[in-house]
This record gives C-alpha cells, sequence and structure tokens, in this order.
C-alpha cells in the first residue's frame, strides 16, 4: 500500500468538511493541482504545505515529516491492546480530532485503530470516512504474507470491529482467528480465545463453543489473567445454564470461587449469584433463589441489571405467595424502566398479583393493555409467560377448561 503526505491533506479537509474547490480557492491552487497532491501524484511543497498548515491550523511538520516518533509506537502497542480487550472508555480524547509529527507508516497504524474504535463504539460513518481517505479496502488486494506484522494485525482488527458491528458473525469469526495466530502476547491470545468462543455461541454453534471456551480457560489460568478467566467462567456458566446441566455450572463457580476477591470483577460476582437464582428458580427453590438475587442485587449498578434482577425477584416472590414484597419490588423496578416493554413486563405482573388476590377488575384492566402490546409487538416469549400464569391459576380453581384453553396458546406461541 502506499505511503504519502498527501493524504494528511485529504485527512484535514474532509475532517473539515470542505471541498477541494473550496481549499484551492483559498490556497491559491488549481483543482486538479490539489487532488493530485491528495492522491499523491504531486510533492507537496513548502510553499503550499505553509499555506495549508496555515488554513487548518496545524504545525506544518504535520505535512512536510515522515520521521518515525519513538513513544508513539508505544502509545500504538497500549491502544492495540485496549481495543482488543474492549476497554474503550478512555480513548476518546487519544483520537478525536488529532494530528501527529509521526511517519507514514505510525500515521496508517494509528489510523486503523482510529477506524476500529469508531466502529466499536458504533461511530461507523466516522470509521468509514477514516477508511475512505486511507483507502482501507485497498487491502483486500495485497498479499499480506510480505507485509508488515503491525500494519495486518491492526488491519485485521479494524476489520473484526467493522463485522461486528454490522453482525456479520462469520467474517468477523475469520477475523479473530487471524488476529489468535498472529499475536505473539499470550495474554491477548487469551483475548481472542475468548473472543472466538463468544463469536461461536452468537453464530449458534454451542459444541464449537463450549470447546473454545475450555481451550480459553486453560490458556488464561496459564497465564494468570483473572479477569477474563472469570468472565469466561460467567460465560460457560451461561451456555451450560442453556443447556440445563447445572452440576457443572456449580462446579464452574467452584473454580471461580478460587479467584481472590481483590482480583475478582464485582460485576462477574453478581452474575454468578443470578445464575445461581435462575438454577433455583428452576428447581421450584423459590425462597432460595429470592436470597441469591438479594446478593445479586446488592452488586448492580448499571440499571439494566438492576431491572433484570428486581423481575427475577418478583417473580420469585409471586411464587412465595409473598405479594406484598413482590409489590415492594414492583415499585422499585418502576424506577429504572427505560424502555415501553419494561413497562409492560411490570403491568403484567401486577395483574397476575390481582388474579390471585382476587381483584378481578384491576386483573383484567391490565391483562387487556399487556396483551395489545404483546401481540401488536409479537413478543413470544411475554405471552407464553401470560399463558403459562393463566393456565396455573384456572387450573389451581378447578376450571380444567380455562386451563386447557391456556396452555393451548402457551403452546401455540412457544413453536
Amino acid at each position: 500500500m502506499e505511503l504519502h503526505l498527501g493524504r494528511r491533506v485529504a485527512f484535514l479537509r474532509r475532517r473539515k468538511g470542505i471541498s477541494q474547490e473550496v481549499l484551492s480557492q483559498a490556497i491559491y491552487l488549481s483543482v486538479s493541482h490539489l487532488s493530485n497532491i491528495e492522491k499523491g501524484r504531486y510533492s507537496l511543497n513548502i510553499d503550499n504545505a505553509t499555506e495549508i498548515a496555515k488554513y487548518f491550523n496545524v504545525p506544518i511538520e504535520f505535512l512536510t515529516k515522515n520521521i518515525p516518533n519513538k513513544n508513539f509506537d508505544l502509545q500504538l502497542e497500549q491502544i492495540y491492546e485496549q481495543i482488543s480487550r474492549g476497554e474503550l472508555d478512555n480513548l476518546s480524547e487519544f483520537f478525536e480530532d488529532k494530528v501527529f509529527a509521526i511517519s507514514l507508516r505510525q500515521e496508517l497504524l494509528f489510523n486503523l485503530l482510529r477506524a476500529a474504535y469508531y466502529s466499536a463504539i458504533g461511530k461507523y460513518h466516522k470509521a468509514k470516512l477514516i477508511s475512505e481517505i486511507y483507502d482501507f479496502m485497498l487491502f483486500e488486494d495485497i498479499n499480506f504474507e510480505n507485509e508488515d506484522l503491525l500494519i495486518r494485525k491492526h488491519y485485521y482488527l479494524y476489520r473484526y470491529e467493522v463485522s461486528y458491528f454490522a453482525k456479520e458473525w462469520d467474517k468477523c469469526w475469520e477475523y479473530c482467528k487471524l488476529l489468535f495466530e498472529l499475536d505473539e502476547l499470550r495474554n491477548l491470545r487469551g483475548v481472542f480465545s475468548f473472543k472466538l468462543s463468544q463469536l461461536l455461541l452468537k453464530k449458534g454453534e454451542y459444541g464449537k463453543g463450549l470447546l473454545q471456551v475450555h481451550q480459553t480457560l486453560e490458556l488464561l489460568e496459564k497465564i494468570e489473567d483473572t479477569k477474563l478467566l472469570s468472565k469466561t467462567i460467567i460465560v460457560q456458566s451461561g451456555i451450560y445454564i442453556h443447556l440445563g446441566l447445572y452440576n457443572e455450572v456449580f462446579e464452574l463457580f467452584d473454580r471461580m470461587s478460587e479467584i481472590s476477591e481483590d482480583k475478582l470483577v464485582p460485576e462477574y460476582k453478581m452474575i454468578e449469584y443470578q445464575h445461581r437464582g435462575f438454577i433455583c428458580k428452576q428447581s421450584n427453590q423459590y425462597e432460595e433463589a429470592a436470597n441469591w438475587y438479594n446478593k445479586s442485587l446488592q452488586l448492580a449498578e448499571k440499571p439494566k441489571y438492576v431491572f433484570a434482577i428486581l423481575t427475577n425477584l418478583i417473580q420469585s416472590e409471586m411464587k412465595n405467595l409473598n405479594f406484598v414484597l413482590a409489590k415492594q419490588y414492583i415499585q422499585e423496578a418502576r424506577i429504572q424502566i427505560l424502555s415501553v416493554h419494561e413497562e409492560m413486563v411490570l403491568d403484567s405482573f401486577i395483574a397476575e398479583i390481582a388474579l390471585y388476590e382476587g381483584d378481578k377488575k384491576m386483573h383484567n384492566k391490565f391483562l387487556k393493555k399487556v396483551l395489545i402490546y404483546f401481540e401488536e409487538k409479537n413478543l413470544t416469549k411475554d405471552l407464553a409467560y401470560i399463558y403459562t400464569y393463566l393456565a396455573s391459576y384456572y387450573a389451581s380453581q378447578g376450571a380444567s377448561k380455562k386451563a386447557i384453553y391456556y396452555y393451548q396458546l402457551k403452546e401455540s406461541v412457544a413453536i
């Protein structure tokens, strides 16, 4: 891939959102001459560079120097690892509207990381702009066997993030596999191994996904990456729960208990308690389930987690026939509501409680509202829940015809 200083002119121009016509008039060049500079066909002389630097208010060295910056190489290495790990919170300042006096090769590496970062945070329009300026798509025609290893790794990371954003899981898996094979840092091999397991699960390949998770666990234990190890255990426990392998889940949690508290991320402990609560609930141990969900709630910080845990607590307490406490949790959950769907879920709980308390007027009022919403949105899981509790209620009342009717409705939406 050809590297030249003209790309920096194109970057400054497009970042400012102006056309070649506007810039050419400002610096007294013809449009064709400016176009050839941006494409690397003409060199940028000192007079033109001075005018352009003045126009964009950047150091002239940015347009004239192609000298490596050793400190910048270290920064790029750190940023590459952060993006690979998904640690994106503190990177915006590094990438936003920055120009550096660096070599052309460093500039290419930087912009590959910049495009990967923007794709990872969902700003694909910015990633696309950088890709167009630096002709990233030309990489598709390059024989990478002879290319710079760092350029290959940065390009594959960029393509991984773009594919992930587009939910193209097959492509995403291919690029992740290349990153795993290329990476010389054992700690990042663990990261990419973990990503490979997640992608296999997204593709619905649970057998291969489990095998990859096992390999990841072995790798992470060797390199003692406790944070990612605990995250991998949580992912694997989720797979086992999906498959109904509850004994294996508890074995995994025993494994996680060996990690010292100071090295364990509270969020993963919170999810462990949720998983324990879910297993108890599936085993009809509703009081024990409520205890685990309460422990999980104490560690939850994000509203989406708080709401999910509260809904499980509501269901557990309703199964315990503790409707007073269930109503209290419903009120707490209302504070966390982020969508109409969540509001309807809580209203379905109110309808269920009203039915068991004998308030048929309130039950019918809320039931009608939530059924209309769930049917319009074709939310089969929510409909199945409602039909299940209706079938259960009428069965307990000896109304077998109604119980069978709602059970059949539940079966029809579950198909």
